[in-house]
């Protein structure tokens, strides 16, 4: 995700990135510093690429991840855009769901205040039903876990063989209005 022209080219991005997967102009490992720094470009108007990346068990996340959600909603005012990074996913949430909190808030609301969000996870059926239904846009790669198959073909909008017979580098891009996404492949691997 971090080739994206539109990650590259955003002004005010924040990441949740607990395994160092993206390149943020500042990075911190806890949530006061994260806001401390936050809170000073948006006093001086400038913008900012801020990774907040917490190293801690997956039960723990939880309670950061809603700290990190809370922060964007506060942020968050309609009048400029912010994009929001939560990698790995299903590693902050302890349900599959409804998203419940801050968190489930900012991916049913945050599109209304600015926030454009954009979620990664190794396991589909892992995540909220919410941040499923709430995702505009699915993309669907290469799948070497079969208990994940039926529910990736069901958002790529194909068969569990299609998702199977997926290449590495290969993926299914769908949109809510497509019936079925587009087969593409990655530029790099």
């Amino acid at each position: 995700m971090c080739q994206l022209k539109t990650l590259k080219q955003a002004k005010k991005i924040i990441y949740w990135d607990p395994y160092h997967d993206h390149v943020a102009k500042e990075r911190f490992d806890n949530v006061p510093d994260f806001m401390r720094c936050l809170s000073g470009h948006l006093k001086r108007g400038t913008g900012f690429s801020i990774a907040l990346s917490v190293d801690k068990p997956p039960e723990l996340l939880c309670i950061d991840l809603e700290k990190f959600c809370d922060i964007a909603w506060q942020i968050a005012d309609g009048n400029k855009i912010v994009y929001v990074v939560i990698e790995e996913v299903a590693d902050a949430f302890d349900t599959t769901g409804k998203a419940k909190g801050r968190s489930g808030q900012i991916f049913r609301a945050g599109r209304s205040f600015g926030l454009i969000i954009f979620a990664t996870t190794q396991s589909v059926s892992e995540i909220p039903k919410t941040l499923v239904k709430q995702c505009g846009t699915k993309v669907v790669f290469y799948h070497n876990d079969y208990s994940d198959i039926p529910r990736a073909a069901q958002l790529a909008g194909h068969r569990p063989d299609d998702i199977t017979a997926l290449q590495v580098g290969q993926y299914y891009i769908r949109s809510n209005r497509m019936l079925s996404g587009e087969l593409k492949r990655t530029r790099k691997l």
